[in-house]
């Protein structure tokens, strides 16, 4: 009897000591999807038709590249990475080209990937309490037409342009692990339009979200809503246009959580709490015999 009430003492207070058996994790997502282009002719009786034409400015022909990366470091700081990319064929037709870059180790993933119309990134850390690992981290990343050059698009003369979407952002950890977990997504659009400084016109598009187990962050977050941006070209000649930022990044990191109480930990307790327990019942039983009349 005495061993139970030890061993439902250990219990409470491994409890007490936060081992869960869950594994933890962090992840984050973000895209850009529903991406719509609509052309109005703003001279009918000109001759012109409205055409939008998508240019890299490059004799080489990428369109689109994604990248996915985890990694894991363990107790012995030894990294192990997973890598993964994919760079589509450009199209002057097209913002996007399709494409999917995928990572995994040990739980932990990465995915980066585009359509016509889309493209999104998606990272998720994570990891079990005893785990010996200093460290999980994940990333993805996306970008539409020649990744760092500059590119663009050629509007036709006397022809409004109207880019349409949606973002969407995420990120969550969960309730408990080590103080450096953080998880973080952003999207970003920037385009420059027009024939000279003059006609310039600049718009913007640059969203976020980030989590961690710092002071004043919380520890889920997210964003969505709708974009429009309007282009006119009032010229006689075609003007272009030309994306600076245009990506979609997510990350996420999940370092070792506290370990539970092993099992040499787990006995200790166990006779510590018997100890404990003897102890009170000898006292009681001395404190019962003096009381006796003599």
């Amino acid at each position: 009897m005495k061993l139970q009430r030890a061993m439902a003492l250990t219990t409470l207070l491994t409890g007490l000591a936060g081992g869960t058996g869950q594994a933890l994790s962090a992840q984050a997502s973000a895209s850009l999807y529903d991406i719509t282009f609509t052309l109005v002719d703003l001279a009918p009786d000109d001759g012109i038709a409205p055409e939008l034409t998508f240019t890299s400015g490059f004799d080489w022909g990428m369109g689109t590249s994604g990248t996915a990366r985890v990694s894991r470091t363990d107790g012995g700081a030894v990294r192990t990475d997973d890598l993964d990319l994919y760079s589509q064929a450009f199209s002057p037709s097209a913002l996007l080209s399709p494409g999917t870059a995928s990572a995994t180790l040990e739980g932990t993933s990465a995915t980066a990937s585009s359509t016509s119309d889309s493209f999104t990134a998606t990272a998720v850390a994570t990891q079990a309490p005893l785990s010996s690992d200093l460290s999980r981290d994940a990333t993805a990343e996306v970008h539409a037409i020649a990744n760092n050059h500059p590119a663009g698009f050629l509007l036709s003369a006397n022809t409004s342009l109207l880019l349409m979407g949606r973002y969407s952002l995420a990120a969550a950890l969960d309730d408990t692990g080590a103080s450096g977990d953080q998880a973080r997504a952003h999207v970003t659009l920037d385009i420059s339009f027009g024939a000279d400084a003059a006609h310039r016109q600049l718009v913007s598009l640059s969203r976020s979200v980030l989590v961690g187990r710092s002071a004043g962050l919380p520890l889920a977050d997210s964003s969505s809503g709708d974009f429009a941006f309007s282009f006119y070209n009032t010229g006689q000649t075609a003007w272009q246009g030309v994306f600076g930022n245009r990506v979609v990044h997510a990350e996420a990191s999940i370092g070792s959580p506290v370990p539970e109480p092993h099992a040499p930990t787990m006995l200790l307790c166990t006779l510590g709490a018997w100890a404990a327990l003897n102890a009170r019942q000898r006292m009681a039983w001395r404190v019962k015999t003096l009381r006796k009349p003599g």
